[in-house]
Formats: structure tokens, C-alpha cells, sequence
């Protein structure tokens, strides 16, 4: 391909030796190659630090490696610390455990490249896809997460601040975006929702309907996909009644989070709504839906606006 880096990658890892190869070699045998990966792992106590060390002296190159002196306390601050440390053209974030399709690089690049166009390159862009949904031995358990989980192909300003329908691995995003990233959030819950709010309120989403990684499901998975609107999944969100009070209560505080970090590039509007969000957590049930309905606070889907009115 080109004679330069066009992509910054950035891979978090700890504890990932089982799947860690595949992974890389998967980024290795991309069709578009104007990449560098910089990994930084989380103070691994398995041997994905050697392996890392491997790579990087094989590579010198294409793999940068780092590691922190303890662990940050989660994949999504050890993300949320890379990408405050990049501010490149091009930024890529990479899980330790998928497997990336030959053409994910490629289109990622190419949709970025057409967005800019007819945006400008200093307008924010987070390109995004679907992901095929895997088990431990690559199996396909469902080829579109999207479809596995009932998600939303976009979310409006209100309901970005209630559910993300951006997965992380998937994700591509511009230097105008990445130069929103200045200073660590004081609460976000994923980085990649803050990512996706960031795009949504300053800039512009771009959801390509394709698989571009088998996102592999295991039990040491951060977040794992879950089937909405089965059975099961029923009976398992009312016997988590606790765990749903404590996401929706996140993301409150996140909002929060995001109005007090960019409260001068919002308009009076969006301060308004993302204020009445934030300020849910701090009134009762009745009071909170009286707020939802005034100003239209309502998560997309039947079955999630269901458990924002009995849990949220």
C-alpha cells in the first residue's frame, strides 16, 4: 500500500495469551497495511507480555508495545488512557481476544475517506460496522450482532446519553474526533460510548451494514452479546433488577460527565436535555418518569423503554 502509517491502532490487553496471536495475525494479514499497532497491556501476569515482546521485535516497525506499572483497573481505562495519549489522522481500537476480516482496514478506510469528502476533515467521523457474533472456537453463533441483540442502526442526542449501539472493535475515527479527547472524562462507562456521544453531538456517525470482525464470546469477556427479546433474556433482566438500576444510575453520572467536560461547545438545547438526564438520578420514580415524558427521554425499542420505565 502507501509509504506511511495511515492507521494508529491501539490494542489493550491483559491476560489475553490464549487468543492474543490469532488476533494479531489477523491485523497482519489485512489487505490495506498503511497501519502501526501500539498495544499497551494492563500489567498481564500470564505470558501476553512476552508475546508482545516477540511481536514487537519482529515487527519493530508496525508494533509498538508498552506496559503499565500495575493494572488501570479495566479495558475501558486502559482504552480511554490510549486514546488520550493519540491524536493521530487515523484511530483504530482493537480488542485482544476477535478476529478481524481480511477487508475490515479497508472499508473502514474507504467509508472515513468518502465521509470527509462530504463533511470536511475537520469534522468529527466515527465510522462503525457489525460484528459476527462467535464462540471460543470461531463458530458463528449469529453473523450480525446488530440482529442478535435487537440493535438500533442509530440513536438520536437523547438516546445516545441511554444506550450505545457502538461496539468498540469495530470502530474508526478521525483526528477532529480524537482532538475532543483532551483529558480523561471524570465518569464515562465504555469508551466506546463516549466515543459514539462525542460523534452524535460534535460530529457524524457512519454505520457500514457489514460484519467486520468475528467477535469472539467467552467467559472472561468484558461485555458479552445477549439475545433481547427471548425468553431467557426476559427472565434473567427481571432477576437483575439491581444490575439494571446500577447501568441506568451510570449513565446518569456519565452524562453528567459529558455536560460538565463540553458544557461551552453545546448549545442551550442540548444543555437542557442532557441536564434533565443527568439530574434523574437524584429524584424519585414518579418525578423521574414526569421529566422522561416532558422532554421525550425514552430509550429506541419497545422492550428497553419497558425496563427504563420500571428500572431507569
Amino acid at each position: 500500500m502507501g509509504s506511511y502509517d495511515m492507521i494508529s491502532i491501539l490494542m489493550a490487553t491483559y491476560n489475553g495469551e490464549k487468543y492474543l496471536v490469532e488476533q494479531i495475525e489477523s491485523i497482519f494479514a489485512q489487505t490495506f497495511d498503511d497501519f502501526k499497532l501500539h498495544i499497551n497491556d494492563d500489567f498481564s501476569t500470564d505470558s501476553t507480555w512476552d508475546i508482545l515482546l516477540d511481536y514487537s521485535k519482529k515487527y519493530p516497525d508496525k508494533v509498538i508495545v508498552s506496559q503499565n506499572e500495575k493494572t488501570s483497573g479495566g479495558a475501558q481505562l486502559n482504552f480511554m488512557n490510549m486514546m488520550l495519549s493519540r491524536q493521530d489522522e487515523y484511530i483504530m481500537p482493537c480488542d485482544q481476544d476477535d478476529v478481524w476480516l481480511p477487508e475490515k482496514l479497508a472499508d473502514a478506510y474507504g467509508a472515513m475517506l468518502l465521509a470527509e469528502r462530504k463533511y470536511g476533515k475537520d469534522m468529527p467521523i466515527l465510522v462503525h460496522t457489525d460484528t459476527n457474533v462467535v464462540n471460543e472456537s470461531l463458530d458463528t453463533i449469529s453473523p450480525s450482532l446488530k440482529k442478535l441483540i435487537n440493535a438500533p442502526m442509530s440513536l438520536n442526542q437523547k438516546q445516545i446519553l441511554m444506550q450505545n449501539n457502538v461496539t468498540g472493535c469495530t470502530v474508526l475515527y478521525n483526528k477532529a474526533l480524537a482532538n475532543l479527547l483532551l483529558q480523561r472524562p471524570s465518569y464515562f462507562v465504555m469508551h466506546d460510548w463516549w466515543l459514539a456521544i462525542l460523534a452524535n453531538y460534535f460530529g457524524e456517525t457512519i454505520y457500514l451494514d457489514k460484519s467486520s470482525v468475528l467477535y469472539r464470546q467467552h467467559h472472561t469477556n468484558t461485555l458479552g452479546a445477549k439475545v433481547v427479546g427471548t425468553i431467557e433474556h426476559i427472565i434473567d433482566r427481571l432477576l437483575s433488577c439491581k444490575k439494571i438500576k446500577d447501568a441506568f444510575f451510570c449513565s446518569y453520572i456519565q452524562a453528567d460527565s459529558f455536560l460538565k467536560a463540553h458544557y461551552d461547545k453545546l448549545n442551550d438545547e442540548q444543555r437542557t436535555i442532557i441536564s434533565a438526564y443527568a439530574s434523574l438520578r437524584e429524584i424519585n420514580k414518579i418525578s423521574r418518569i414526569v421529566v422522561m415524558k416532558k422532554n421525550n427521554l425514552f430509550r429506541q425499542g419497545f422492550l428497553r423503554t419497558v425496563s427504563q420505565l420500571f428500572f431507569g
